[in-house]
């Protein structure tokens, strides 16, 4: 690869891992959907006939809901941030190594 395509690859690399931390806040929508199914849940038919209130009760029902509504929202936050942050540094490593191949091929071109 020439000089110019590596400063290219390594701009549009560095655009991307500009981009990253925007995509933390990608959650926002799913945790949305999740509180609207977790709000109906306790309300939607079961399979033996009626409804999670009918079989443990109100309050039981909006307990466990809640309980794990906020076990799924935790694990989506944690993965999604664990994504975000591997993304992250994988590019980063990209980066270097385009760094290293144009100083390499600097030193080449000087005869060092």
């Amino acid at each position: 690869m020439t000089k110019t395509e590596l400063e290219a690859e390594q701009k549009v690399l560095e655009e991307k891992l500009a981009e990253l931390p925007k995509k933390r806040w990608n959650i926002v929508k799913n945790i949305v959907v999740v509180t609207l199914l977790m709000i109906a849940m306790p309300f939607l038919p079961m399979k033996g006939g009626g409804n999670l209130i009918e079989w443990i009760g109100f309050k039981s029902a909006i307990v466990s809901c809640f309980l794990f509504y906020i076990f799924i929202v935790v694990a989506a936050i944690y993965q999604n941030n664990r994504k975000v942050d591997y993304e992250i540094s994988s590019l980063e490593v990209d980066i270097e190594t385009i760094k290293r191949k144009r100083i390499q091929l600097d030193d080449e071109r000087n005869g060092i």
